[in-house]
């Protein structure tokens, strides 16, 4: 940089002349404090001078009254600042519209460094949509990407250029800064595969269709339903028939033969198959479960009339007054049996022995048919019953038989024994 003029406030950045109203006619090549710096922009105010340098660092010179050079050194004094030196906050980068809505003093200066405010473009993202598998997605800037991050980490193309958001990451939020800070961002959300919460089918965020319907069971009438959305789906099925019912069975008899019967669907009321005749069972019921007889045997009658189960009849035991019963029907069969009295007996004729006539047991007879069944025995005579007092006459004591009718004598004989005296007869001494 060259420079040359008024230099009292050292605002040419050389110490030659600073402080003197002395003329500077020669252009001279600064070097105080820049020697070496690219400088890539130049302001002048009235008394001092503003660089920017390639690196974008801002240096100052000359008057400084009024802070004007970004700096404290000799603020508020009429020294001069004759080096260049880097101001102590560099300013932040201002629009061309800003800059002519600000005023210009004589002791201010502005070094407008004008950037591009075009943001940098993403392609291949949507703010706020969500995607169901890793997504590639391009960044392009005229002045260069310096940075792509999806939250806090870094992301680095791959060899087709393209930046890749893994599956599952969830949300997060894709901030591109190009090199002259301008920056774009978007929000997304990456899940780990597709979803169905709706069960329609199709993925809840991308649409996709995940799978057709399924499951079920479609029916005569019916369509089959399916298991994931609720839908009826495809044709009705008319071979399936869920629901049946057998019509115009009949059972088969002794005598008459029977019929399975024909299927048919109740939900459609179509003959699924035929029924099958069925053999007449031979096996004869009686209707009301009763035995019926004659004299020799008992049977069951079924409805068509037949006998079965003749049986002849059996147990039971004959009497001389009835006949067997049959243990199983109950009929009285056969013949009574004279012999076999099963009843009470009576007895007859008998007759009590005495003292002076012989006794009778009596005869047993039959209480049922009044047969004799066995002869009585004779009882011999008893003993007699002799008074308790001797009974006498002149010559002879006895006792009489008390049994009436008995008129016996008992234990008769003579006096015997005693004295006779001069006076009085003997006393006998047994009845005395």
């Amino acid at each position: 940089m060259w420079t040359a003029g008024n230099n009292f406030y050292g605002q040419l950045g050389r110490d030659e002349n600073a402080g003197t109203d002395n003329a500077k006619p020669t252009f001279t090549q600064v070097t105080n404090g820049i020697s070496g710096v690219k400088i890539t922009a130049i302001a002048a105010g009235k008394y001092h001078t503003v660089l920017l340098d390639a690196n974008g660092t801002v240096w100052t010179a000359g008057y400084n009254y009024y802070g004007q050079l970004g700096r404290d050194e000799n603020a508020g004094t009429y020294n001069a600042n004759p080096t260049f030196k880097q101001a102590a906050v560099n300013p932040d980068a201002i629009t061309f519209e800003e800059l002519l809505n600000t005023p210009i003093y004589n002791n201010s200066v502005f070094l407008v460094k004008f950037k591009v405010i075009q943001k940098p473009v993403i392609t291949g993202l949507e703010t706020n949509k969500t995607y169901c598998d890793a997504v590639e997605f391009e960044v392009s800037d005229d002045d260069g990407i310096a940075s792509v991050k999806a939250g806090n980490e870094a992301l680095t193309a791959g060899t087709n250029g393209k930046y890749i958001l893994a599956k599952g990451i969830g949300t997060v939020k894709v901030v591109v800064t190009d090199t002259t800070d301008n920056t774009t961002e978007v929000t997304v959300t990456v899940n780990n595969g597709h979803t169905d919460e709706d069960k329609n089918h199709n993925c809840d965020f991308c649409n996709v269709k995940l799978s057709s319907h399924s499951g079920g069971e479609a029916t005569c009438i019916d369509k089959a339903v399916c298991s994931v959305c609720g839908v009826q789906y495809g044709e009705v099925d008319a071979s399936n028939h869920k629901h049946t019912e057998v019509r115009d069975a009949k059972d088969a008899t002794c005598c008459e033969a029977g019929y399975t019967g024909d299927t048919w669907c109740t939900d459609c009321n179509t003959k699924i198959a035929s029924g099958e005749a069925i053999p007449a069972t031979g096996n004869h019921v009686d209707v009301d479960g009763n035995w019926e007889s004659d004299g020799t045997n008992h049977y069951h009658t079924c409805y068509f009339g037949t006998k079965f189960d003749v049986t002849a009849h059996s147990g039971g035991e004959a009497t001389c007054k009835d006949k067997a019963i049959c243990s199983v029907c109950g009929t009285a069969y056969g013949e009574v049996n004279a012999s076999n009295h099963k009843g009470t007996t009576y007895i007859k004729d008998q007759k009590e022995a005495t003292c002076y006539e012989e006794g009778y047991t009596g005869d047993t007879y039959c209480s049922d048919c009044n047969a004799k069944l066995n002869a009585g025995t004779v009882i011999g005579k008893s003993a007699h019953n002799p008074a308790s007092v001797w009974s006498t006459d002149e010559t002879y004591h006895w006792k009489d038989c008390q049994t009436v009718g008995c008129g016996n004598l008992i234990d008769k004989a003579e006096h015997s024994g005693g004295e006779a005296t001069c006076i009085a007869k003997a006393v006998c001494s047994v009845c005395g």
